[in-house]
């Protein structure tokens, strides 16, 4: 699957409150400071790694519903099979 690389400019609007990612590629970089307004999340084809993942939902507090199709997209290195609940560790 291929996707389109986000623009950086992206990870400036951080008053989001919704976001749809289909059919691209993110990457977060670690100075990503999160979408602090951020409400809802679907992302759908998204090719991420689960690194990357981790980072981008710990920059989110307030995150009401979360989205992720992993059907269609891709983990990279999902060698283990996780699924999300074992992601949910990282929100005590």
């Amino acid at each position: 699957m291929s996707g389109y690389w986000l623009p950086d400019s992206l990870f400036s609007f951080h008053k989001l409150t919704d976001l749809y990612l289909h059919h691209c590629r993110l990457d977060v970089q670690p100075t990503f400071s999160g979408f602090g307004s951020l409400a809802n999340l679907c992302m759908e084809n998204v090719i991420i790694t689960k690194k990357m993942l981790l980072l981008f939902l710990s920059g989110c507090p307030l995150l009401k519903t979360v989205t992720l199709n992993p059907d269609l997209g891709s983990l990279k290195e999902n060698i283990d099979d996780s699924t999300v609940i074992d992601y949910s560790s990282v929100y005590p």
